[in-house]
């Protein structure tokens, strides 16, 4: 069973997340990711085959479709205001 991306980011809003909020080089996103332990929370499932890599809903495919809709939402505030 896998989940889609969509499924795993509800219901997950109260989670402690590391703070990103400053520019930071990728190392150090990584490096804060991995702190947390978000990083062997997400292997562990994908370990399990709760989370799947590639393929429909899954992780990669969900990222960069969360990173277009994200840049056409700018677009499109910044033509249309």
């Amino acid at each position: 069973m896998s989940m889609a991306l969509d499924d795993k980011q509800q219901g997950h809003d109260d989670e402690q997340l590391p703070e990103l909020a400053e520019p930071r080089s990728t190392a150090e996103v990584a490096e804060a990711l991995q702190a947390s332990g978000m990083v062997d929370e997400l292997l562990a499932q994908i370990d399990t085959g709760q989370v799947q890599i590639t393929g429909e809903g899954g992780l990669i495919p969900g990222l960069i479709k969360l990173a277009l809709e994200r840049g056409l939402k700018a677009e499109l505030t910044d033509h249309l205001g």
